[in-house]
C-alpha cells in the first residue's frame, strides 16, 4: 500500500514539474515575442496574426487571452490576411461575440465585454455577472448593447449607437 502511494506521489511531482516548465517563458520566447510585438505595432499583418495566435493558444510564454487574440486577429484580418480572417471567424463561431458602434469602437465578448477604440487601444471593460456568449446592439435608438449569457440576458446603455 505504501509503495502505491509513493508511486502516485512521485508521478504527481513529475507531472507538476512538467506543467511548471511548460508555463515558463524561455529567453528565446522573450526575444521572439519582442520582435513580433514590435512588428505588429507597426502594422505588419503577419506579425499581428502571430501575436493573435500566441494569445489564442498561450504560446511564446504569454497567458491565453481571448480578447487580445481577437484584437490582433482583427487587425491582421482588416489587411486581408486570410489566416487571420479564418481564425477570427473561428473566434466568432466559438461565441466570441463582436459588435461595433457608430464611432468604430469594437466590443468583444471574452469573459467580460472589452471595448477597443479604432486604433486597437482598450478603452473600457464592461463587467457582466456571467460569461457573455454574443453581443448585439438594439433598442429604438440602437444605444443598448444586449449581452446574452448562458442563463440570462443583460443590457447596457452605450454612448454611441451600434452600426
Amino acid at each position: 500500500m505504501n509503495t502505491n502511494r509513493l508511486r502516485w506521489f512521485l508521478l504527481f511531482l513529475l507531472v507538476s514539474a512538467v506543467f511548471q516548465l511548460l508555463g515558463q517563458q524561455t529567453e528565446a520566447d522573450r526575444k521572439l515575442l519582442a520582435g513580433v510585438c514590435a512588428k505588429a505595432q507597426k502594422g505588419d499583418a503577419q506579425s499581428q496574426y502571430e501575436l493573435g495566435s500566441a494569445f489564442d493558444d498561450g504560446s511564446l510564454g504569454v497567458a491565453e487571452d481571448e480578447a487580445e487574440a481577437v484584437k490582433w486577429y482583427r487587425k491582421a484580418a482588416e489587411q486581408n490576411d486570410a489566416l487571420a480572417q479564418n481564425k477570427l471567424a473561428g473566434c466568432y463561431y466559438k461565441g466570441e461575440g463582436v459588435a461595433v458602434d457608430s464611432r468604430g469602437n469594437v466590443y468583444i465578448a471574452a469573459g467580460q465585454v472589452h471595448v477597443y477604440n479604432p486604433a486597437g487601444k482598450l478603452i473600457d471593460t464592461i463587467a457582466v455577472p456571467e460569461r457573455p456568449l454574443q453581443l448585439v446592439f438594439g433598442g429604438a435608438d440602437h444605444q443598448t448593447l444586449f449581452v446574452p449569457a448562458r442563463t440570462s440576458l443583460y443590457s447596457v446603455r452605450t454612448r454611441y449607437p451600434g452600426r
